[in-house]
């Protein structure tokens, strides 16, 4: 992987997180009087995949670097993996903040005909169930290729399903 790739990866999983740190620290800095206004879960929903989307990105690159780079890969995935943590907390505290909202005019109320934001929430919650069911089949595939693998197979098939595994981890 060049080094230039590797360099802008870096940074902008880094610049993720601290913009993410920063509005989560200034969140709990400056504690509003009234409850804050919870975002558009369509929004957060939409985030959260383009982090996993960015994450899935950066480990496929990864398995291309070469060996004398694997001190920045690793470094560039505990980025990747905390960045994927904040965004998921964040996610977490918004559904909080959605769920102690009162019910307003401005709140729709869910109706069985429309497209509602919590049928939105339950649509991404049947994703994410997908996208688990998905990535742990894709995980049993790795990990019976690596039986039959030959040895330099067995290393990249090992770097994948440990791959998969973390992304089992942080889809539950």
């Amino acid at each position: 992987m060049p080094r230039l790739m590797k360099k802008g990866l870096h940074k902008t999983g880094l610049l993720l997180g601290c913009l993410l740190v920063a509005s989560l620290v200034s969140a709990q800095a400056n504690p509003p009087k009234a409850l804050p206004l919870a975002q558009d879960p369509r929004e957060i929903i939409k985030f959260l995949t383009k982090i996993v989307s960015w994450h899935r990105q950066l480990a496929s690159e990864q398995q291309i670097a070469q060996a004398s780079d694997s001190t920045a890969v690793q470094e560039n995935r505990r980025v990747a993996d905390q960045v994927v943590q904040l965004a998921f907390e964040y996610g977490r505290s918004q559904a909080v903040l959605q769920a102690k909202q009162p019910l307003t005019p401005a709140t729709p109320v869910p109706q069985a005909d429309g497209d509602t934001e919590y049928q939105a929430l339950a649509q991404a919650a049947q994703q994410a169930d997908k996208d688990v069911t998905d990535t742990e089949a894709e995980l049993q595939s790795v990990l019976a290729k690596l039986a039959s693998a030959s040895a330099p197979d067995k290393d990249i098939l090992r770097s994948q399903a440990g791959e998969l595994q973390g992304e089992l981890g942080l889809l539950r």
